[in-house]
């Protein structure tokens, strides 16, 4: 068997002469190099992860970023408003009016923003992950290659996927100060600023976060390694189940809220 250098090219599945990091073994990569990695080069760390997954330290530390971009959001009162302004939003998008009593108790529940922010940390985080990494896994039963899969390298990759839900908290979580509300800050229906909100192009384009998107494609990239798929087939196929998905909820959020 033809031994695979960390420094060599790698061999996995449909990807051929995919350069990995050349500075350090993939089971010596730290945190950050993982980090930075997984936004700037992405194929190589996860060429890297399949040859010595490390997942914990890069889901525990990106939990906490995000859980602490936003509780520090929803502690100042601009949060809080914004924080009121986004439930309020979400119940009038599902059909249900906000009448004096509701918008109170959503004033109550805005001063538990910090709870919020957690929940929202963990269920973008160590939930997502686990049902992403098992999908993944279980995919793995399809493959086209016989080299085997272990969860544990799916979970890498999910984790280090979602490391660009992390930079997009860390992006909006700011501009929803600066602009006193949690609506659009990195979604597509920014650029459409004149489109009627409860239109259910406006639900679309509201839905089409940017680093969602990037984020899609990151899960592609990571399907097509280990189920041994083409890349750009895959990534485009997972980026398009997101427009989709996008889409359907926009148009049941439209039909629940009697929008155009």
């Amino acid at each position: 068997m033809r031994h695979l250098s960390p420094r060599r090219s790698c061999d996995f599945g449909p990807i051929r002469n995919h350069r990995v990091l050349s500075s350090v073994l993939p089971t010596q990569m730290t945190l950050t190099q993982r980090l930075w990695g997984a936004i700037t080069r992405p194929g190589e760390v996860f060429d890297a992860l399949l040859r010595g997954p490390a997942w914990i330290g890069t889901l525990l530390c990106c939990t906490a970023v995000s859980a602490v971009v936003w509780a520090a959001l929803y502690s100042t009162e601009v949060g809080r408003l914004a924080l009121v302004d986004q439930l309020e939003r979400t119940a009038l998008a599902m059909g249900q009016p906000v009448t004096n009593t509701s918008y109170t108790g959503l004033q109550s529940l805005s001063r538990a923003g910090s709870a919020y922010a957690i929940a929202r940390a963990v269920l973008l985080g160590p939930v997502l992950v686990a049902v992403l990494g098992i999908a993944l896994h279980v995919g793995t039963k399809f493959r086209r290659t016989s080299q085997p899969i272990s969860l544990r390298q799916c979970l890498a990759l999910a984790t280090h996927a979602g490391v660009i839900l992390t930079v997009r908290d860390m992006v909006a979580a700011p501009l929803s100060y600066v602009r006193e509300t949690t609506a659009s800050a990195t979604t597509v229906g920014l650029v459409f600023p004149l489109i009627d909100e409860t239109s259910t192009l406006a639900r679309f384009l509201g839905s089409l976060d940017v680093f969602m998107l990037w984020w899609a494609a990151l899960v592609g990239l990571g399907a097509a390694l280990v189920w041994g798929r083409a890349v750009r087939r895959t990534v485009a196929g997972a980026v398009c189940v997101f427009v989709i998905g996008a889409g359907l909820v926009a148009a049941g959020l439209s039909l629940a809220g009697g929008g155009g």
